[in-house]
């Protein structure tokens, strides 16, 4: 039998505070798996947006909102890379 596991990797980028959730779906056949992590340094996470891009990922979602938080402006950017 073979092993085809497919892998999603979702990034969600928050500015201004430059932070990034990563969730990381892996498809096992039969079951899934969900791995999160938070990325608060900018660049690590600048690098991790290079690397998804390199690899095929693409911006699949943007937008802008006033936070409840503070009452600033900020923008919210999702990046979506599957490999098989």
């Amino acid at each position: 039998m073979k092993n085809n596991m497919k892998t999603t990797v979702r990034l969600m980028v928050t500015l201004p505070e430059n932070t990034g959730i990563v969730q990381r779906l892996y498809d096992r056949g039969w079951y899934f798996s969900l791995e999160e992590e938070t990325i608060t340094d900018t660049d690590k996470l600048t690098d991790f947006l290079l690397t998804l891009r390199a690899k095929g990922g693409k911006q699949i979602h943007s937008k802008t909102y006033i936070s409840d938080d503070d009452l600033k402006e900020h923008k919210l950017f999702v990046y979506e890379y599957t490999a098989d």
